[in-house]
């Protein structure tokens, strides 16, 4: 039912949002979880039984969910595989530029592994603070396995996230050549907001939930071993998670700044009122000044009778004393003396 109408109907249809929903959530996100975890589930299996402490002593036992993981690997690659090669058609219509389902692709595959490999990281910290609290003492022989999940999740997840995130950085390499399209992309930009914004959180909480069992120890006198041991979780994301919060902290504060210098400087805004302009019949001072001049008042109600007795007047002086007063309209009137430039309010006007 699916190959029908995917690969005979909708594959080729116009490029939507509901396609584009469809294309990453259920088809690339949903493929990659299931890669990933259904791997890291297989990995644990064999090292487990040769390294580890396995629960069941036989084989048959041990591995019976191996028959479901591996069909899960085989779907969720092959989900992913196809789906990539889908977007990467769709995007190879536009070369011009990346269409916005590849870059969320792209930041998808970089916050998935990076969260795995973190897990790992995570576990591992966990497991170095299980060592050096009472929990080992007493005996907790699961230890190695937990080691082991931790030393898979790294080894997967690390990886792929170098891999994606040096994908997704020699593009932005490339827009700082001349293009801002890549730095000021929207998904970009809520990715690195949302991975600092989270983690900030997730290391203030754990922060004070470390600090409040602390001082409790402290005061009923039982600071020790059990204390670290209590608090191994939030100790382990501190240390996790602000690294990579941090990091990406700088990274948005590098774009913000390669971009500014991008963009082109914002255009300058003098001043310019609105003239209106008292002047003698016959004067050329109206066709000299721009058009900020829009209200235009002749009057023979003056003692000039000749125009050579109006003085000389320089347009762009007067072009100046307009946008150096502070009202919005001003009056401009000439006569025998220069001109006058007077501010006016817009209520006066009405009047």
């Amino acid at each position: 039912m699916w190959a029908f109408f995917w690969s005979m109907r909708y594959r080729r249809s116009p490029q939507s949002d509901l396609w584009s929903v469809v294309v990453l959530f259920p088809g690339t996100l949903l493929g990659l979880v299931m890669t990933v975890v259904s791997a890291a589930g297989g990995l644990y299996l064999v090292l487990v039984w040769f390294l580890g402490e396995p629960a069941e002593n036989a084989a048959r036992s041990h591995f019976a969910g191996a028959p479901m993981l591996f069909g899960a690997l085989l779907v969720g690659a092959g989900s992913w595989w196809h789906h990539q090669l889908v977007l990467d058609e769709r995007s190879a219509q536009r070369p011009e530029n990346r269409s916005d389902p590849v870059r969320v692709r792209d930041h998808v595959l970089s916050g998935a592994s990076l969260i795995t490999a973190m897990a790992g990281a995570t576990m591992l910290l966990v497991a170095l603070f299980e060592t050096l609290s009472v929990r080992v003492v007493a005996g907790d022989a699961g230890i190695i396995n937990r080691v082991i999940l931790a030393l898979i999740l790294s080894v997967i997840g690390g990886p792929l996230w170098w891999w994606s995130w040096s994908r997704l950085e020699r593009r932005v390499r490339e827009s700082r050549d001349g293009s801002a399209e890549e730095l000021g992309s929207p998904i970009r930009r809520i990715y690195l907001i949302g991975l600092f914004g989270v983690g900030a959180l997730v290391v203030i909480i754990s922060l004070i939930g470390v600090i409040t069992s602390a001082l409790e120890d402290l005061i009923e006198g039982t600071v020790g071993r059990a204390t670290l041991d209590e608090n191994r979780f939030g100790l382990a994301l501190i240390v996790t998670i602000t690294g990579v919060a941090w990091c990406h902290y700088t990274i948005f504060r590098r774009d913000r700044h390669d971009l500014a210098a991008l963009l082109p400087p914002p255009p300058v805004v003098t001043h310019q009122p609105v003239g209106w302009l008292v002047t003698p019949l016959g004067s050329p001072l109206a066709a000299q000044l721009p058009g900020q001049l829009t209200r235009l008042i002749r009057t023979d109600l003056t003692d000039l009778t000749d125009l050579t007795d109006l003085a000389v007047i320089d347009p762009a002086e007067v072009q100046a004393r307009m946008e150096a007063c502070p009202s919005d309209q001003v009056l401009v009137v000439q006569g025998r003396d220069g001109v006058d430039v007077v501010p006016i309010a817009t209520s006066t006007l009405r009047q």
